[in-house]
């Protein structure tokens, strides 16, 4: 688990550099070409310092008054893009119905791997324990608190298994079949008139259980950290996906548009997929900015 985290912390990491290296390849090539124009725009070359000093300060120069422009215009179309990106998920839901199609899936696939299980009663079992049937409630949820809420209810399943069958099988699927089998069938009280080797018996039994049962429950919160691990993945990555994404295609849309008042369509396309793509790779930046925001914002002081 933690290879995997850190070749996804890093991927991450990649990410990040590559638009650095776009940009800066992006700088570096418009400034070649405005030297190679002999313009007097800003960042255009200055023949009358020859030196190798003031060369490299009229390049640093042109650096800056290319790429700083670009970079404050395509920082407020990203913030723009997240605020109203960030709005659509808050109106519609996004992250509720994000949250119960991945449970019902996992579900799904646990309960195919055992005979009997029925994925449906285990989430209405999971629903019933947890916020006591209120589904919009738990998948409304923050993704660490829904771990915990999913938790709790497999405690409260593993105290009570009768009518938990289908819950319990879901989440310790993979759990030894021996302490599963205890687990659900948990061993009953003898009377106090039972005999010294009957009463021997039910406490080695009862010892047994409370084994098998702190077994399984061990096995479910691995389960449960995996589970939590892997969706606050899937939902950071379609974050970031949508934000390239629509980021990409609001900057494609106003240049082509201002392309177009401005006299019709021009040769102009492959610099504005090259923008574009900049503001796609600017736009997940901005909303792991407004995340960290966020998280700050919710601590306690």
């Amino acid at each position: 688990m933690d290879k995997r985290s850190g070749r996804r912390r890093l991927g991450g990491g990649s990410y990040i550099v590559f638009g650095i290296i776009l940009i800066l390849g992006m700088a570096v090539g418009s400034s070649g070409f405005l030297m190679a124009a002999g313009t007097r725009q800003p960042g255009a070359a200055k023949p009358e310092d020859p030196s190798v000093w003031g060369q490299i300060q009229t390049a640093l120069d042109r650096a800056y008054a290319l790429t700083w422009p670009l970079a404050t215009a395509l920082a407020g179309v990203g913030t723009a893009t997240m605020a109203a990106f960030q709005m659509v998920k808050d109106l519609f839901h996004v992250r509720r119905e994000f949250h119960r199609n991945r449970v019902r899936k996992w579900f799904q696939r646990r309960a195919a791997a055992t005979t009997g299980v029925h994925a449906k009663e285990a989430e209405e079992s999971l629903v019933r324990l947890a916020t006591a049937g209120d589904d919009d409630a738990l998948y409304s949820l923050e993704v660490d608190k829904l771990a915990g809420q999913i938790n709790a209810a497999a405690r409260m399943a593993l105290d009570s298994p009768q009518g938990n069958r289908d819950l319990i099988y879901c989440l310790a699927a993979q759990a030894d079949s021996d302490d599963l089998t205890k687990v659900l069938n948990p061993p009953a009280s003898v009377s106090a008139s039972a005999s010294d080797a009957e009463k021997k018996q039910a406490r080695d039994q009862a010892a047994s259980y409370l084994e098998a049962k702190n077994r399984v429950a061990t096995h479910i919160q691995r389960t449960l950290d995996g589970f939590q691990i892997m969706l606050d993945y899937q939902w950071k990555y379609w974050n970031q996906k949508w934000a390239f994404g629509l980021n990409f295609a609001f900057v494609m849309a106003l240049l082509l548009v201002n392309s177009y008042r401005a006299g019709g369509y021009r040769t102009d396309t492959p610099a504005y997929l090259l923008v574009a793509l900049l503001g796609g790779f600017v736009a997940p930046v901005t909303k792991d900015l407004v995340s960290a925001l966020e998280t700050l914002k919710g601590r306690k002081r």
